[in-house]
């Protein structure tokens, strides 16, 4: 019987408190997310301390403004690898687009529907940003959970009475009986005179 590793995923919406009206609304702001894994993984948890810094001390102080903007800053990077799609988000001049189409005005509303472009903006909606990087560090967790079934041992395997198995991949060398004899007195059957 084969086991699969289940990939995890998650679509995430915010709640109204987070952005009014996104449970009823008709097309409301998702985003589908995956595990956050090495240095993406740091750059959330960046993100999650500095943002509960500030609401801790509850001072926009300098020290909090830096340690804000350089968690967003670098933390940019993990919604590119962790945000697969995003659907109902939309951006004003973010630069999302290299120019404004001809015939647009400045205040076109662009969408956002990938990781790439939510990097470019989750410094201008950190509200949101902070939900995403908390639901992307929920879901990774979840995701070093390892399933128990990986790692069961064959039945009575590793139980006591068990021969520790050995370390070493070098075969073990063949026993061969030898009858054990001295100079003075040579084993029956040995040659009376040997070569020279």
């Amino acid at each position: 019987m084969a086991y699969a590793i289940p990939y995890h995923r998650h679509t995430f919406r915010p709640v109204n408190d987070q952005l009014a009206g996104n449970a009823t609304a008709d097309n409301p702001v998702e985003f589908d997310i995956c595990p956050a894994w090495g240095a993406d993984w740091a750059r959330i948890k960046s993100i999650i301390y500095a943002s509960l810094g500030l609401a801790q001390d509850g001072v926009w102080s300098p020290e909090v403004q830096h340690a804000v903007i350089a968690a967003f800053d670098s933390g940019a990077q993990a919604f590119v690898n962790t945000v697969e799609a995003i659907r109902g988000l939309m951006a004003v001049r973010a630069g999302i687009l290299p120019d404004i189409p001809k015939g647009q005005s400045a205040d076109t509303q662009v969408p956002v529907t990938t990781g790439v472009q939510f990097s470019r903006i989750c410094g201008a909606v950190p509200v949101i940003a902070l939900q995403v990087a908390s639901e992307i560090a929920k879901l990774s967790q979840e995701a070093e959970a390892v399933d128990p079934r990986f790692f069961a041992q064959p039945s009575g395997s590793g139980g006591r009475g068990t021969k520790k198995k050995r370390r070493s991949t070098a075969s073990s060398a063949r026993s061969t009986s030898r009858r054990q004899g001295t100079a003075a007195n040579p084993p029956a059957g040995a040659d009376p005179n040997p070569g020279t």
